[in-house]
């Protein structure tokens, strides 16, 4: 037996990949143990296997199932074993009570986005919320942890423009691993997952999906790249070339916000280095070389001498003494 709704949502999701790209994970009703993996040449068998079962999910982008089988019986599949992404999806909750929008509502949240959904799936009947999904015209496939990050972030920020637009009632689901309930299946309250509108037409370019960065996030994703350079050069005279240009360009990026943030000449740069050096307990001649390998492979505006480094840090020192004693550091 098969449900033909299930294998039509699985054509649609999957029509443009290949079993390279990786397989289909169904998921009990749990979320917490596989039900089995599948080929995407072989959506028939899966549609069959998921056929007459309540409350199953699957993993909508596909996963490395053999890293995900080497961890045991009970791994379903974490972020890091995301191979391909076919599709930006939410689950949005609505019909319920007054914590969330009304169906209506919902649905005019959805079609104020940039780009409106590929399809909508009724995800409790025809009272509850619902599964958008925004497909991707060609899938984007994952081959560094730089390009997880980078969809990651623009999943998250997708999700976030629809959370405002829903006046913050909208679940917290933008992971590029999440599960979401099988389309064509039943629930165990009796009521029927199914698609309410669906536009063949409607595929989208990654590019077509970003929501640029904030400033904000320009600034912190910049931070944490130099608190990454700081945790791999303590200890060494030297840091190695490829973090270097990985976390060159990262400064670069806060570089092009510097206007909105007030950065002239590097000096609030400089001053968060010496800062973070002291919170690491470097001392004054380590921080200094520290601090002086991350200028030179990331120059600021200005150049600065080892002597202002020092004073810098010693600056550091004085407000770290000044904090402790507040109980603010």
């Amino acid at each position: 037996m098969i449900d033909y709704e299930t294998l039509e949502s699985l054509d649609m999701f999957y029509q443009h990949t290949t079993p390279d790209d990786g397989e289909i994970a169904v998921v009990a009703a749990n979320k917490k143990h596989p039900v089995g993996f599948y080929r995407v040449d072989e959506l028939d068998k899966a549609a069959k296997a998921m056929f007459g079962q309540d409350d199953l999910y699957i993993k909508v982008n596909l996963m490395d199932s053999k890293a995900i089988q080497s961890r045991g019986p009970y791994a379903v599949g974490n972020r890091q074993e995301v191979k391909t992404i076919v599709s930006f999806h939410l689950d949005f909750d609505a019909g319920k009570d007054d914590r969330y929008l009304s169906r209506d509502e919902a649905l005019a949240a959805m079609n104020r986005m940039p780009h409106p959904p590929s399809i909508i799936v009724n995800s409790d009947g025809e009272e509850g919320g619902f599964h958008p999904y925004w497909l991707l015209d060609e899938p984007y496939r994952i081959k560094s942890d730089d390009d997880r990050e980078f969809i990651s972030s623009l999943t998250y920020r997708w999700q976030t423009r629809l959370n405002e637009l829903a006046a913050g009632k909208l679940d917290s689901t933008a992971n590029i691993d999440r599960v979401l309930r099988v389309v064509g299946g039943n629930r165990s309250n009796g009521n029927r997952v199914q698609i309410h509108e669906y536009y063949p037409h409607r595929r989208y370019s990654v590019e077509q999906l970003t929501i640029p960065a904030t400033d904000a996030e320009i600034v912190a994703d910049a931070t944490n790249s130099v608190k990454a350079l700081f945790r791999s050069a303590i200890g060494f005279n030297n840091v190695a070339s490829a973090d270097c240009e990985r976390h060159k360009a990262a400064l670069n990026a806060m570089a092009k916000v510097e206007p909105a943030i007030g950065e002239k000449d590097g000096s609030r740069r400089l001053m968060a280095y010496c800062r973070q050096a002291k919170r690491w307990g470097v001392e004054v001649d380590e921080a200094v070389q520290l601090v002086r390998q991350v200028l030179d492979s990331c120059p600021t505006p200005r150049e600065w001498t080892n002597e202002e480094i020092t004073d810098r840090y010693l600056q550091s020192t004085a407000e770290f003494g000044e904090a402790l004693e507040a109980g603010t550091w």
